[in-house]
């Protein structure tokens, strides 16, 4: 069982600082190591555990975006886990859903009605065939749980390499 005291945070300096304060907030209350230096996918990983990374998504619709007009960065930050073997989770701060087959039915607020949006079914769909291409999983948490579901993360897996 790895003790969080034992642990350090790598948080990716292109992250916006302030962004996730909840998750700040949460590591500092748990007296979590954390250091802020350039990674190379993703916004946090363990100090000494390059399997593994977390890119936070602040909801849907930053992933619909991520997937429509950034798809060429997006792809490419994929790729380049899947070659270098490092697992990566997409962390997504959307309550009310636990798989990707939820998605299907999440309606894009910015939709209305236009044919340019993407739907929660095309979501799902490009999810699907992410997670198939590229080997990456997507986890959901309320955006008060974002600092114990990225531990969780995190934690889960290290653990699972050790045995």
């Amino acid at each position: 069982m790895i003790s969080l005291s034992d642990i350090k945070i790598i948080e990716d300096t292109r992250q916006k600082q302030g962004k996730h304060e909840n998750v700040a907030r949460f590591l500092a209350d748990k007296k979590i190591a954390v250091a802020r230096r350039k990674l190379d996918v993703g916004d946090y990983m363990i100090e000494g555990n390059g399997s593994i990374a977390i890119d936070t998504k602040t909801g849907l619709s930053e992933l619909c975006m991520d997937f429509g007009s950034e798809s060429g960065r997006f792809r490419r930050e994929m790729e380049r886990a899947a070659e270098i073997g490092l697992k990566l989770v997409f962390l997504i701060e959307e309550a009310g859903y636990t798989k990707i087959a939820d998605v299907e039915h999440w309606k894009n607020p910015n939709h209305a009605g236009k044919t340019l949006f993407m739907s929660g079914k095309e979501l799902a769909k490009r999810m699907w065939r992410a997670k198939v291409s590229y080997g990456v999983d997507f986890a959901f948490c309320d955006k008060k749980n974002v600092g114990e579901a990225l531990i969780a993360i995190l934690t889960q897996k290290s653990e699972e390499e050790d045995l």
